[in-house]
């Protein structure tokens, strides 16, 4: 608000509407399932399966000067975490934007695995990473990357690492129902309801 146009002012007055029309929505979290995965097996994603077990959802958007990361945590039906942010660099690719959000998720993902252990919910499983990504588990398994930026690689070796240990799976989602979508990008209002229900608990 800097330097205020029409447009920023009108943006700011659909922000308003918005949040006075859905003041009375909030995160349901759901007691009726335990909290613990019980399979490493995950199953195929969508947006109707309540899912209770701690999992992470990454997504990152090239468009723009300095590529955009979206990552959600997602613990008893609804988002305990989420965040929507920029790269400190230009990403030459879109491979590269996806390894920086999914490596990004994982470091904050092993912390929460941390505390959630010390609480009582041990994580017996590796915790599942979802990205829209089809290279992202490819370069998890073995390491190898196109890539020779000393930045990249290191990162990439970093979720191999988390792989091979059992801490982490990374899996691969549809990009048209990624929840973490519209954290990243503008999306049409009836997939991003539908994605939004998925991370506040609605369905």
């Amino acid at each position: 608000m800097s330097n205020p146009s029409a447009a920023v002012l009108a943006a700011v007055q659909h922000i308003m509407l918005y949040l006075r029309a859905t003041k009375l929505d909030g995160l349901t979290y759901h007691a009726d399932a335990p909290l613990e995965q019980r399979s490493p097996d995950v199953g195929t994603f969508n947006l109707t399966t309540r899912r209770p077990h701690y999992h992470v959802i990454t997504d990152a958007n090239l468009e723009t000067d300095r590529s955009v990361c979206g990552a959600i945590h997602m613990l008893g039906g609804a988002a305990i975490s989420a965040m929507s942010f920029r790269q400190h660099s230009v990403a030459p690719d879109a491979s590269v934007a996806e390894i920086f959000a999914a490596s990004t998720a994982t470091t904050q993902a092993i912390h929460v695995r941390e505390l959630l252990h010390e609480l009582g919910v041990p994580q017996i499983h590796p915790t599942p990473v979802f990205t829209d990504s089809s290279a992202i588990n490819p370069l998890a398994q073995d390491g190898a990357t196109p890539h020779r930026n000393p930045f990249v690689i290191r990162r990439t070796r970093f979720m191999q690492e988390q792989k091979t240990e059992k801490r982490i799976s990374y899996h691969h989602i549809d990009g048209t129902i990624n929840p973490a979508d519209g954290f990243t990008k503008y999306i049409p209002r009836k997939s991003w309801v539908a994605q939004r229900n998925y991370y506040t608990g609605a369905n």
